[in-house]
């Protein structure tokens, strides 16, 4: 009743086989989600739709969190990461984005660091730990399968 804003969003907050997550860059994981239909869609993208918002659309914050179970286990993660990396890495080669050797070394190890030490992910315990290695697993996947995709379809 109190409509001030277009579209609201709300900090999410994710839980990983059955644990709260609170760091490894995965909190606050603000998402709108309560959004006016004339001012705002869902729009497409390679893995993950987000809301559109339209020119001019103002958004505001609600409080609270949005309780999200993203994975019952370790392997549905590892699933998704293998599913989520080639979507990502085909939509990265349309876009003509290339990679290379280094890159593919690097990234993954600068990932797991920024995520364990930086974002703290090391006070989410074993969960955390996993969360950033698969991370890190995640950036060399789509990283090695971009490379593929230069290498067999110039």
């Amino acid at each position: 009743q109190n409509w001030q804003y277009d579209a609201y969003f709300m900090k999410r907050l994710n839980n990983y086989c059955g644990q709260w997550i609170r760091h490894c860059g995965w909190y606050p994981d603000a998402k709108i989600r309560l959004f006016d239909k004339r001012q705002a869609q869902w729009g497409v993208a390679e893995v993950h739709e987000k809301i559109v918002l339209a020119t001019g659309a103002k958004q505001g914050k609600l409080e609270g969190d949005l309780l999200h179970y993203s994975y019952n286990s370790i392997q549905d993660h590892v699933h998704r990461i293998n599913d989520y990396s080639g979507k990502i890495a085909d939509a990265a080669f349309q876009r003509g984005k290339r990679t290379s050797v280094l890159k593919i070394m690097f990234s993954p190890i600068f990932n797991f660091l920024k995520k364990y030490i930086l974002k703290l992910g090391f006070l989410d315990g074993y969960y955390g730990f996993v969360i950033c290695v698969l991370s890190a697993y995640y950036n060399f996947l789509k990283y090695v399968k971009l490379r593929e995709l230069q290498k067999f379809k110039r």
